[in-house]
């Protein structure tokens, strides 16, 4: 087998030897961790055909180690690796490296048999190798980042091409590190059965198998079986204004964060459920952590469409001064359960996509965020001039919002404007093309709901003022009181890449802005109506 060339030669040409891949100015140092360096090669030392496998599955290149020596290690080590694979009977120790650098003329380069002693010795032992690898990574990303912003800084300065080519290399450069990650290897179908027998198992006659978080909307979950999950990560919600797109998503991220039962089972080796007296053992809660991204509203009136659409009081009559006493008890409830919600609220105007991200990754790392709300998407903007063309700037947009979900592993609720040409004819239903300015959002999204007015016959409509008259009466009693009574509204799922399309019919009360089930509400008014019987 052909020898591994040594790469002494080639880093002598392109860089100084005290550091591997860019020229080091005295006053400042690119970012790197020698110990973290150190780590991953005692790993090796300490197991080496365990962890030089670990290594090339996470895609480890001699360029990761910054610390010349380090490096030099590393790319002998590999070169041992390939020789035992090749069908040399070699085994990989502090002797034979030893060997492999004498014989390469890199013993003195990397401090000799010191130094390797004092690698192997170095950890305890091979359990943390993972966690080295990750700050190795996370700083050779750093130093390649700043070689692909100095290299535009020296472009423009020299000035061979147009900045927009610089800034599309640009671009693609970042954009290719942000996509950098542990290739995964293929697995046989039976790899997967466990997972879907255990969603089997857990299967439960009657009621909406959830594979992400509930909105509370009972009819909803029946169609999503959850928002997240196995039903992908992005959520598109769009409406004209005024109909409650706003309202529906304060809506679900209040069920989330103060309602959502979920529950974390043991599992054993095997995957398997650890069960405890014929019941799966584990630890449960309600609610989890909501960040909600406010482009449009500020916080403070935002945080007090909450309270009151938690306490079902009406915001119109308190603010006019005419409130019922019976209204404090609610809104006072519903103070104390939002005051300890876990949901964090950004109403930063203009925010830029890439400032978004950055935000959204921090929230998600710090406060462990299970669902990311963004009110809306067309006050979002990129930092890249795309000269006044909205929609290849909005299909960018989409695009890192949909990365964001994907590398989070977080639903994220966007709302959207729907353009006039839907109004135009009133009988039809929306459709994907009535989103507005761009067309990469019914491709990135993996649902897209409507919230829209129903067009009721002439008979249904008497039908359900009837409907209304009875459970909203007049102070006269002859007619409606349209101050509390719901309007009707569907949530048309126009696309669902993992289940139906349909509608589900909802009941908006404007006055608290709260959604109710039409069907449940039709059955609770049915039950309030229906005579009692008398009991044996």
């Amino acid at each position: 087998m052909s020898e591994i060339p040594s790469i002494e030669a080639e880093n002598s040409k392109k860089t100084p030897k005290r550091g591997h891949g860019r020229k080091d100015t005295p006053d400042r140092l690119p970012p790197y961790s020698v110990e973290a360096e150190r780590g991953v090669l005692g790993c090796i030392l300490l197991e080496p055909e365990e962890c030089l496998n670990a290594c090339q599955e996470h895609g480890v290149l001699e360029d990761w180690f910054y610390d010349l020596p380090n490096a030099l290690i590393y790319h002998n080590l590999l070169a041992l690796e390939t020789s035992r694979a090749g069908g040399a009977e070699i085994g990989i120790d502090i002797i034979t490296l030893q060997q492999r650098l004498r014989d390469t003329g890199n013993l003195d380069e990397v401090g000799g048999l010191a130094y390797l002693s004092e690698l192997s010795g170095f950890v305890p032992s091979a359990a943390n190798l993972a966690y080295y690898l990750d700050i190795v990574r996370e700083k050779w990303l750093a130093r390649r980042v700043i070689q692909a912003g100095t290299e535009m800084v020296s472009c423009i300065f020299e000035a061979e091409r147009p900045v927009d080519s610089i800034l599309g290399d640009c671009q693609r450069d970042i954009t290719g590190l942000v996509d950098t990650s542990v290739p995964r290897a293929e697995l046989r179908v039976r790899e997967f059965l466990p997972g879907v027998i255990r969603k089997l198992e857990e299967y439960h006659r009657g009621h909406a198998q959830m594979d992400g978080l509930s909105t509370g909307l009972e009819y909803v979950d029946k169609m999503l079986c959850g928002i997240g999950g196995e039903n992908g990560n992005m959520f598109v919600l769009a409406a004209r204004p005024g109909v409650g797109k706003t309202s529906m998503a304060t809506q679900i991220a209040l069920h989330v964060a103060l309602d959502h039962l979920w529950f974390d089972a043991e599992r054993d080796a095997n995957g398997d459920m650890v069960m405890e007296n014929d019941k799966p053992k584990g630890k449960g809660g309600k609610g989890l952590p909501v960040g909600i991204f406010s482009l449009e509203m500020a916080s403070e009136a935002l945080v007090k469409r909450m309270v009151f659409q938690r306490a079902q009081a009406d915001m119109q009559r308190w603010r006019t001064g005419f409130a019922y006493k019976d209204d404090f008890p609610p809104i006072i409830r519903a103070v104390s359960e939002i005051q300890n919600a876990q949901i964090f609220v950004d109403d930063t105007p203009r925010t830029s996509v890439e400032e978004l991200v950055a935000k959204a990754r921090r929230m998600r790392r710090q406060h462990g965020i299970r669902l990311f709300v963004v009110d809306y998407l067309q006050l979002l903007h990129a930092r890249k001039d795309y000269k006044n063309d909205r929609v290849q700037e909005l299909a960018y947009v989409t695009g890192m919002l949909f990365a964001l979900g994907k590398l989070l592993n977080v639903p994220i609720i966007i709302l959207t404007q729907m353009n006039r040409d839907y109004e135009k004819d009133p009988l039809r239903d929306p459709r994907l093309s009535d989103l507005k300015d761009c067309g990469a959002t019914e491709q990135d999204a993996d649902v897209v709901a409507f919230l829209h007015g129903t067009r009721m016959s002439d008979t249904a409509k008497e039908r359900f003022d009837e409907q209304m008259a009875k459970a909203y009466p007049n102070t006269n009693g002859t007619g409606i009181d349209w101050s509390k009574a719901p309007m009707r509204v569907n949530m048309l799922f126009a696309k669902n890449r993992y289940g139906p399309t349909g509608k589900a019919e909802l009941l908006f009360h404007k006055s608290s802005t709260l959604f109710v089930d039409y069907e449940k509400w039709q059955k609770s008014q049915r039950a309030t109506q229906e005579p009692q019987q008398p009991k044996l």
